[in-house]
């Protein structure tokens, strides 16, 4: 068998663990129409149309047009490409709905969705030339970022390289997750609200099964533990975490700023975006 891969964080996971048993048929009601609203809304935030979007995740318009009307959920693969093309987290699908009370400790505000996109996107450099301009926007000395502890921003490339075995890292990150937590996998099964077989089918990652993002969330409602840790080593996981901590060190900004800084903010991200069009212009 296979090195767990989540050996490193263990600590961390058990820390999180905090089972509870839930009745997801009857919590989940009308989440398939909340998903689908809240999928359009950030499509049109983006500005492209379902065949732009549907080509950039590697699905036909067909597929796509089913999650706009709520008839199906991105499985987790195309969640990830999602959000790499993106730079919207997937709890954004889900906000005003029973979930809510899992991102009350992230960034997932609806104000903060151009944010987000632009810091989901940009590498280091880009980044930190986004808090200079605010910097100088405000006219006051920001403070840095903190220290990253030895992560880095990847490439587009190098999350992109990952993607085609994305599931397959997913289903060992979730066989590895019960072994750390010493559950089997009737326990998990139990909590999930789903046969053991089903989970059984993921596990073994058999043509990315249907694990989507319902199956994300009622992992991280059953059990406490934020489902990126399934992805731990990886270069998506390095890109998820950092933009979670961007996100942090923007919003104690936002929350400590004597004046409105927001609007700053967007200014300052459309300046830099506009100036980066126009780079790529003259090239």
């Amino acid at each position: 068998m296979p090195e767990n891969t989540l050996t490193p964080v263990s600590a961390q996971i058990r820390a999180e663990f905090r089972p509870k048993a839930m009745n997801f048929t009857a919590f989940e009601v009308g989440l398939d129409a909340l998903y689908a609203a809240n999928l359009r809304q950030c499509r049109l935030a983006i500005g492209v149309g379902q065949d732009v979007l549907a080509r950039d995740l590697g699905i036909s318009l067909s597929q796509y047009r089913r999650y706009e009307s709520g008839r199906d959920y991105m499985r987790m693969g195309t969640t990830a490409r999602y959000m790499m093309h993106t730079g919207i987290p997937f709890q954004y699908f889900f906000l005003g709905g029973p979930y809510d009370y899992l991102f009350s400790s992230l960034t997932i505000r609806l104000d903060l969705l151009r944010v987000q996109m632009f810091v989901g996107q940009q590498n280091d450099r880009v980044f930190t030339a986004l808090i200079t301009l605010l910097s100088e926007l405000m006219d006051i000395a920001l403070p840095p970022p903190p220290s990253e502890d030895g992560l880095y921003w990847p490439s587009q490339d190098e999350v992109a390289a990952e993607l085609p075995g994305y599931y397959l890292m997913v289903s060992n990150g979730l066989r590895h997750f019960r072994e750390v937590l010493a559950l089997s996998q009737e326990d998990l099964a139990e909590l999930l609200c789903i046969a053991p077989s089903t989970l059984g089918s993921y596990e073994k990652a058999k043509n990315e099964p249907h694990f989507n993002v319902i199956m994300a969330l009622r992992l991280w409602a059953a059990t406490g533990v934020n489902p990126v840790w399934l992805t731990y080593g990886s270069h998506f996981f390095n890109m998820r975490r950092l933009q979670h901590r961007r996100m942090e060190y923007l919003c104690q900004l936002l929350h400590a700023s004597p004046v409105p800084m927001l609007p700053l903010l967007i200014r300052a991200i459309d300046a830099l975006t506009a100036f980066r069009v126009e780079s790529g212009r003259s090239r």
